[in-house]
């Protein structure tokens, strides 16, 4: 957000949409870096058979759905993100087996609040559009959701 704040205010008209889309690539490839790295991390304690029929789906997921909004122009950049999952997955099996719980929780709450951030950023309707008390209703539903899982 800061970073996207530095650019509306420092970037010029011309180089402002260039400079949104990199920052957005480069969003998109640590959030997903890091989801790869978040599932090696959950997949630790399970079996070969268990990790390995959860490879398929991995593998369809960051090819289909890791492009930011607006997919950048170069094929290296393209490239880069639709593998990202799966760079963090190797990164989890080769660095992060046996890592704390407080790493793993930290590694996870910046995963849930990049997800946050960018599905508000992205995902609820700007100005005038879109019904407030739909976005109400979801965060109380949720909230509730979450406490019903503390019993």
């Amino acid at each position: 957000h800061l970073t996207e704040k530095y650019i509306y205010k420092h970037a010029t008209k011309d180089k402002r949409r260039r400079e949104l889309a990199l920052e957005d690539s480069i969003v998109s490839f640590m959030y997903h870096l890091m989801v790869g790295i978040i599932i090696t991390v959950s997949l630790a304690e399970s079996t070969l058979y268990e990790t390995v029929l959860f490879f398929a789906p991995i593998l369809l997921y960051t090819g289909v759905s890791t492009l930011p909004v607006d997919a950048p122009k170069s094929k290296l950049a393209r490239a880069a993100l639709s593998v990202s999952t799966l760079i963090g997955i190797i990164i989890g099996m080769v660095f992060m087996t046996g890592i704390s719980q407080t790493m793993y929780l930290a590694l996870l709450g910046v995963v849930i609040g990049i997800l946050t951030y960018t599905t508000i950023r992205h995902g609820i309707p700007s100005g005038t559009q879109g019904t407030p008390i739909f976005f109400f209703l979801g965060v109380l539903m949720y909230s509730a959701i979450i406490m019903m899982g503390w019993s």
